[in-house]
């Protein structure tokens, strides 16, 4: 069989309705596969081209919306839909390529993972084997996350969030054909209506991962696609009626919106939302009218586009995994090493599609119970290796045991830890408890702060609560306008999250509380130049006030310190950045040396060369800013014994506030 007799007969959508030129092969849903992939490809290789590359991903929802839809309810016309052929179409389509990326994956990560990171991939594996990984991204991804370049397997949320809703879609399309056909298209598009409404809601609030990673807020993108698709096989004549200038003009406009989207949308951009309407009612309108004549059509079908859209599903499994890989292995990629990877991922995803998935879609290829059996075979035996990985830590008993501390750190456990220590002592108002009230303010170095005072048993005659404030979000309060000041320092200002949940306006009512508040934050310059504005509005509120700088701690790569002796990890030492020692320095210009805790002179040295291990041998910081438990120890202690922290500590043991 050839490779387009092949194709047929895995697209070819049977029906009662054939006049329709929209129901057979279209090649040119193949040419936009091929756009929507090379968008994804190119986003994740870091092209400034495609800084909104991640669409393809909605228009492959839409896609996939449009021929499950197509293929159920041609099966229900004929009276031979069954949930044992569709999911075993589902198998067939999605699995044998799925485990073999994986399966391939193994070896590469267990050669050159650390033992977190192999336990973070472990659990990526558990999680894309029932269908989850979504869910885990959603979970996981946080400020203290690994980079996603570094995931090999974060590209699996999309195959989630569609296994999942087809999981619930064909049989609520079962049951609406049977029970109540009439209103197929008011169920169907008002649910397409309410995930639509929640996407939008949910994006420009505290819910913009859960928003982007989750089933409810994509699943009317996947809609999109079924109602087109009821559309073509119920209303054909409409479409084949229409002009060609029409056809031309819809179908050129959709491709337009997609490309457009691509080009424009970049990770500020609230998605998904109302913005995603763009790309996916462009692909919607591509569905609809790019047909037979239309230049559309003749461009999305040249051999070459669909080439790439057959082997798209291949190539969007294997470049993620590739990438990941080369940069967990060789950090310091250029533009030719990405491009390279780029035809090695064309390479695999071929040879992917030639040799595993063509042969398990042919159904005289495996019967039935065959590819069920392998199924669950290869999940279950999926989850064992993840299980067993995640057991045993990573494998760390192949390291030396001086080096299985540093190796068994975990960005995200422990980024995870701080934040649940800092959100604990979060209140909407101190309680009327004795002793003096601590008020901690700021983004991510606030929680150090916390974590350096549990860590040295500080505070605790006081009541301590936290108010936190997102890195991205002002730390300023003044006359001065924010988005201007955003604007002149070239960041983005997101005035609609920062105004609901991280402004530190809102903690204003917390700070009338106070008997002491401490700000604690990663700086920007302008917001150290202004820093006397903001102190000066709190100390209005009759509070005394103190200001944590910033600092880091160097590179935080645990497989470079291997190879040294623990005499040589104790004497590194890493140079402060210019910029933050810049703050640093606008800081000691605004403010008091009594109001200024100035960490960078106090654990740097006037050199500002910060030790990267503790005393014990300890890494100070788990990724080169934040600290790790034994850091927040060692940093605290340095803190508390000279300077404001050592004086409010003093004063509270003595009763003097």
């Amino acid at each position: 069989m050839n490779r387009l007799s092949f194709l047929k007969s895995q697209t070819s959508f049977p029906t009662t309705r054939q006049t329709s030129n929209t129901m057979g092969y279209r090649s040119e849903l193949d040419g936009l596969r091929a756009i929507a992939v090379i968008a994804v490809v190119l986003f994740h290789a870091g092209h400034d081209l495609f800084s909104g590359g991640y669409v393809g991903v909605d228009v492959f929802f839409v896609l996939s919306g449009y021929l499950i839809t197509v293929i159920i309810v041609n099966d229900l016309n004929a009276g031979r839909f069954s949930l044992q052929h569709f999911y075993e179409r589902r198998a067939r389509r999605i699995l044998p390529a799925l485990f073999t990326v994986i399966l391939v994956s193994l070896p590469f990560a267990l050669l050159w993972m650390l033992p977190s990171q192999l336990v973070d991939f472990a659990r990526s594996v558990f999680a894309v084997s029932v269908f989850l990984s979504n869910v885990l991204f959603w979970k996981q991804n946080g400020y203290f996350d690994i980079s996603a370049e570094e995931k090999p397997l974060i590209h699996t949320w999309s195959l989630a969030v569609e296994e999942q809703f087809y999981v619930v879609f064909p049989l609520l399309l079962l049951f609406l054909w049977r029970w109540q056909p009439r209103y197929v298209w008011v169920i169907l598009g008002s649910g397409l209506l309410a995930s639509l409404l929640l996407a939008e809601w949910a994006s420009d609030r505290a819910y913009k991962v859960a928003n982007f990673y989750l089933t409810p807020t994509r699943a009317w993108e996947l809609l999109s696609g079924s109602l087109s698709a009821l559309w073509v096989i119920n209303r054909p004549q409409v479409i084949e009626r229409c002009a060609l200038l029409t056809k031309q003009t819809l179908s050129l406009s959709g491709l337009m919106l997609v490309l457009l989207s691509m080009a424009t949308f970049d990770e500020s951009t609230p998605f998904p939302s109302f913005y995603a309407v763009l790309p996916t009612g462009g692909a919607t309108l591509i569905i609809l009218f790019a047909l037979p004549g239309t230049l559309v059509n003749r461009f999305l079908s040249i051999p070459l586009m669909v080439g790439v859209g057959l082997i798209s599903y291949s190539f969007y499994l294997w470049h993620q995994v590739i990438f990941a890989f080369a940069r967990i292995h060789l950090p310091d990629l250029g533009l030719y090493h990405l491009a390279g990877l780029v035809m090695v991922s064309l390479t695999f995803a071929f040879i992917s599609w030639k040799y595993v998935e063509t042969p398990f879609r042919n159904r005289n290829f495996l019967a039935r119970k065959q590819v069920f059996a392998l199924s669950i075979g290869g999940t279950f035996l999926l989850m064992v290796l993840a299980s067993i990985t995640i057991w045993q830590s990573g494998f760390i008993g192949r390291y030396p045991a001086e080096d299985r501390n540093i190796l068994s750190m975990s960005s995200t456990e422990l980024g995870q830890q701080t934040i649940d220590r800092f959100l604990d002592l979060r209140k909407d108002e101190f309680e009327s408890l004795p002793g003096k009230r601590i008020l901690i303010m700021g983004d991510s170095y606030a929680q150090d702060l916390v974590n350096m005072i549990a860590a040295n048993d500080k505070f605790e005659s006081a009541e301590v609560v936290t108010f936190g404030i997102a890195e991205r979000c002002p730390k300023y309060i003044g006359d001065k306008s924010i988005p201007d000041l955003y604007q002149k320092s070239g960041e983005h200002f997101d005035a609609a999250y920062c105004n609901q949940h991280s402004n530190i306006i809102n903690g204003l009512r917390l700070a009338r509380e106070a008997d002491i508040i401490l700000l604690a934050a990663n700086w920007r310059y302008w917001e150290a130049e202004a820093i006397i504005e903001t102190v000066s509005r709190l100390e209005s509120l009759e509070s005394r006030v103190y200001v944590l700088g910033s600092m880091t701690f160097g590179p935080a790569n645990p497989k470079s310190f291997l190879s040294y002796t623990r005499d040589q990890r104790l004497a590194l030492r890493s140079l402060l950045p210019e910029a933050q020692i810049l703050v640093n320095q606008e800081m000691l210009r605004n403010l008091d040396e009594d109001k200024f805790i100035n960490r960078q002179t106090l654990v740097c040295g006037l050199k500002n060369l910060c030790p990267i291990f503790t005393p014990a041998g300890n890494l100070i910081s788990f990724d080169g800013n934040h600290l790790t438990p034994e850091g927040a120890r060692f940093v605290g202690d340095i803190l508390f014994r000279t300077g404001p922290l050592a004086q409010i500590s003093a004063d509270l043991n003595h009763g003097d506030y």
